[in-house]
């Protein structure tokens, strides 16, 4: 079992692998839809991110149905301060549920509350997101390596593409896999927390490996943007440079 401390400073217990989690907050719900769908046992009626979600319906965020969550026996509850009513998620825990409560009230907050649940969900380390963080600039340099290899070796590599507006902002999150983002036209801000942003312009980019917090906001009129999804393969040997490790071969 691990213990581990929410966003409002409660002690929640959980075990050392979550693998039922009931989600009666829309955006938490698509935080976890992103990083683990198949976490994902049950969620309210409001959730409607992503549009294929299909799991158990819970009612609301107001009303959650507390005997429908029970019967699905989730390792985790995940819950909003604002979001939830405080005798709702008293009559969770005690039924015996862990319930995990965020709160997240400035940028440099959020970042810290999703960290927190992505750690309680067990899907990344705090230590590979300083990492990260502190070396982003080492994962620009990756970004060109990967995509001079894309251009010999994989042209039609899956990637999605992106058109976006002014001022569109994609809210923190991860993926659950390796990607770049690459500009093709306009210009983003992208970041890792508060205190580490980028701006890229056409043809610069980024590699981001899986896990890791990440958000933009577009600055010009419109955006295009690539996100090329990166094999395990490929990424390793980088991971292990950007540590200061010998590179695998």
């Amino acid at each position: 079992m691990r213990r581990l401390t929410d966003d409002t400073g409660a002690e929640v217990v959980l075990p050392g692998v979550v693998e039922r989690v009931v989600s009666i907050v829309p955006s938490l719900t698509e935080t976890v839809a992103t990083t683990a769908p198949r976490l994902l046992v049950g969620v309210t009626d409001w959730c409607t991110h992503p549009a294929d979600l299909d799991v158990v319906r819970v009612r609301g965020t107001k009303n959650p149905d507390v005997e429908r969550i029970l019967s699905l026996a989730p390792d985790l509850v995940l819950a909003n301060v604002e979001e939830n009513r405080a005798p709702d998620l008293d009559a969770l825990r005690a039924a015996g549920l862990a319930v995990w409560v965020t709160d997240v009230r400035t940028l440099a907050a959020g970042f810290a509350s999703l960290a927190r649940l992505l750690a309680a969900c067990a899907r990344t380390d705090i230590g590979e997101q300083l990492r990260w963080l502190s070396a982003v600039e080492t994962y620009r340099g990756f970004a060109h390596r990967i995509d001079q290899r894309i251009q010999a070796e994989r042209p039609d590599i899956d990637r999605e593409t992106f058109v976006e507006p002014r001022e569109l902002c994609s809210t923190t999150h991860v993926h659950n896999d390796h990607r770049l983002v690459v500009i093709e036209s306009g210009k983003m801000v992208f970041w890792g927390n508060l205190g580490m942003t980028l701006r890229l312009e056409p043809g610069e980019m980024v590699l981001v490996p899986e896990g890791r917090l990440h958000g933009s906001s577009i600055e010009s009129e419109e955006c295009t943007y690539h996100q090329p999804i990166i094999p395990d393969e490929w990424i390793q040997s980088l991971l292990d440079e950007a540590a200061g490790a010998p590179a695998a071969r």
